[in-house]
């Protein structure tokens, strides 16, 4: 190779490491650059939120927030804080999130009132769901207050039944204060399982129906267990008729 070719060479070589390493220096300065994280909120629509203490305004039962800038490749824990009123009682839960700068999360208040037997039958219910291409349930306070009203008066009167002191489930559902365009309820007694009770619901055509219902799209779950330690359980769905304001006074 001559004086001329090398130098020819070297020239290309330049031309081709320079991008390359250009792209590298751009690429590493966007990841280094603090991003703010992306939360979605779900709780009852007349909760009062606050994020590291501030106030998120807003009604309605799903709220969006983008946090002040985060630092990048590092995780940070937002304190959050979701107060309402369920049944004439003041309701507060705390939690800690940890997020990372540019990541969407969501956080769903609903589910933190469920007992580990009533988050497992939601779990099952929604993988039959899924398995007919149906969008899961969410919860609602409301509608679980409903189911868990039921299943402690069944226990209490030691009746397996949808009516109890002339009350059906519309009117239970009523009475929490929640507007529905359709709803449904299921029941059970005995199962001993999470497990247990959704395989009986599913094989029955009726119970089926109910969960498997493409119009129903909130869910409430109650246990209660009698003296005998006989467990009563109740599913409640509906479809919420346009944004769920507070309860009536």
């Amino acid at each position: 190779m001559n004086a001329h070719q090398r130098r020819l060479l070297s020239v290309v070589l330049v031309v081709c490491i320079d991008p390359f390493s250009h792209a590298q220096e751009t690429q590493s300065k966007s990841d280094s650059e603090a991003k703010p994280a992306r939360l979605t909120f779900y709780l009852p629509a007349d909760a009062e939120l606050e994020v590291e203490g501030k106030k998120v305004d807003g009604p309605g039962e799903v709220r969006h927030l983008e946090s002040s800038p985060l630092p990048a490749r590092k995780r940070s824990v937002l304190k959050l804080k979701a107060t309402w009123t369920d049944d004439g009682k003041p309701r507060t839960i705390n939690k800690r999130l940890t997020v990372e700068a540019g990541q969407a999360r969501e956080v769903d208040f609903h589910l933190e009132d469920l007992s580990s037997d009533e988050r497992k039958v939601l779990e099952l219910t929604n993988q039959e769901r899924e398995k007919a291409d149906l969008a899961p349930f969410k919860v609602h306070v409301k509608l679980t207050r409903a189911a868990r009203g039921h299943s402690a008066n069944m226990a209490r009167q030691g009746m397996l039944a949808h009516t109890l002191d002339d009350k059906g489930p519309a009117h239970r559902i009523a009475e929490t204060g929640y507007r529905f365009l359709h709803y449904g309820e299921n029941v059970a007694e005995g199962s001993r399982t999470p497990a247990e009770v959704v395989r009986l619901w599913m094989n029955s055509p009726g119970h089926r129906e109910n969960i498997l219902e493409p119009r129903l799209t909130q869910i409430g779950i109650g246990l209660s267990m009698d003296q005998k330690g006989r467990k009563f359980w109740t599913q409640v769905f509906a479809t919420p008729a346009g944004k769920q304001g507070a309860e009536p006074k």
